[in-house]
């Protein structure tokens, strides 16, 4: 495949699969043309904006989505089990379900100390945004674990710092 064949393949589908030298290649492509080629392991690569060449958002002929609040907090809580700081961004670990579960009831008693503990049900709207979360790549859930998608992959190094310094800061709230 050519470089302009994987590079419109990693867009159109989040991801795809290569070889270590294709991938010197590609990394090369996106170079010249203002995107990244990112790593994601598994030999996988996905293709997000180099730094600073996104599209403006504030040009009033792009329309940004926003998540609806039950997929931010799913996501928040994905981002939460699944960023490894150490590695930097986008690698990060797998989560369980049953890890997803217990973060959404501690979340849930943490904010209503008078909450039923066990409510599987009432946990089920949050959960079911996992499935569209990974339709949209910011997530991949396979069978029963959680980890990060090639979506994600894309995002700035400014948009990590701020995941890092909002959980710098809960942290502090916490303390």
């Amino acid at each position: 495949m050519s470089a302009a064949d994987v590079i419109a393949a990693a867009r159109a589908t989040g991801s795809v699969v290569v070889g270590a030298e294709q991938l010197t290649l590609i990394q090369a492509t996106c170079a010249r043309i203002g995107r990244r080629a990112i790593p994601l392991g598994e030999a996988k690569v996905a293709v997000g904006y180099e730094e600073g060449y996104g599209p403006n958002l504030d040009d009033g002929a792009i329309t940004v989505y926003e998540l609806p609040p039950t997929r931010l907090v799913a996501l928040a809580l994905c981002l939460t089990l699944c960023q490894d700081g150490a590695h930097g961004p986008p690698f990060g670990h797998k989560a369980t379900l049953a890890q997803f579960d217990a973060a959404i009831t501690k979340l849930r008693l943490d904010r209503d100390r008078t909450a039923i503990r066990e409510t599987p049900l009432l946990n089920a709207h949050v959960k079911g945004a996992l499935f569209e979360l990974d339709e949209m790549g910011y997530i991949s859930l396979q069978a029963d674990t959680i980890e990060i998608g090639p979506a994600l992959a894309g995002w700035s190094n400014a948009d990590w710092a701020l995941i890092d310094e909002l959980r710098e800061t809960q942290l502090e709230v916490e303390t």
